[in-house]
């Protein structure tokens, strides 16, 4: 039974060597350790990985939320997420706050390559 909730062109999304998000088991595993998502972690990541290297606007991130919240309540999802993918949620190096703006995810070159063979074959 496939329990995929999500609809991420990407079965697998690599962030670098040691990090990547897993769609189709709806998990981040990290220095091969599994952590389990939610349906908001899901749906951020999916839009962050739409706009992967580029600014996802504040507006743009809460149209995933079924009811209205705030930018600081933004700020809380986005922290417990980065507590999920960073090794030091404290210092992000993929999960980057822009000021005022949004947010940025960066992967690593590496990854960056083997991402677009994961879309190329699914």
């Amino acid at each position: 039974m496939d329990l995929t909730l999500s609809n991420s062109k990407y079965e697998k999304f690599a962030l670098d060597s040691n990090c990547y998000i897993d769609f189709k088991k709806l998990v981040c595993v990290k220095n091969n350790l599994p952590c389990a998502l939610t349906h908001i972690d899901i749906r951020l990541l999916e839009r962050f990985c739409a706009n992967l290297g580029r600014v996802t606007k504040y507006d743009e991130l809460l149209s995933v939320f079924y009811d209205d919240i705030t930018i600081n309540e933004l700020s809380v999802y986005i922290t417990r997420l980065r507590k999920k993918i960073e090794s030091n949620p404290r210092s992000p190096k993929h999960l980057i706050s822009v000021k005022g703006v949004g947010y940025v995810l960066i992967a690593t070159e590496d990854a960056k390559s083997q991402n677009m063979s994961n879309a190329l074959n699914k």
